[in-house]
This record gives C-alpha cells, sequence and structure tokens, in this order.
C-alpha cells in the first residue's frame, strides 16, 4: 500500500522492471521519462540498482 503521507511534490516515480534486454533498456528509459508531465519517472534496473533500492522495492514495492 502506498503511503501517502512520504509523498510529496518533489517526490519521484520509481518503475522497476526486470527482464529488458540490456540494448534495449535506454530506449525503454526514454518512453518512461515522457510518462508524465507532473512526476519525474525513474526506470530502475533491479538487477544493477544499489541494494538499498533493492531493499525497498522488494519490501514497499507495488505490483503493477
Amino acid at each position: 500500500m502506498l503511503d501517502r503521507s512520504r509523498f510529496t511534490r518533489w517526490s519521484d516515480v520509481d518503475l522497476a522492471a526486470w527482464g529488458i534486454p540490456d540494448d534495449q533498456f535506454y530506449a525503454a528509459v526514454g518512453v518512461v521519462t515522457g510518462l508524465s508531465e507532473k512526476f519525474k519517472v525513474d526506470l530502475v534496473d533491479p538487477e544493477a540498482c544499489r541494494d538499498s533500492l533493492r531493499s525497498a522495492i522488494e519490501s514497499e514495492g507495488v505490483e503493477l
């Protein structure tokens, strides 16, 4: 469940995606970057991100 109290006007949205081929990752970044005019959207490779972010994804992430 999303904790709205932790969301501010400076928050961003991190999308974690598994299985994107390395040669297509930056094209995917370009696609998700343009998804919203209101929020910054980042694409995260859960296999290559820092451990603290991966832990947050596993414990707080919402599967879409």
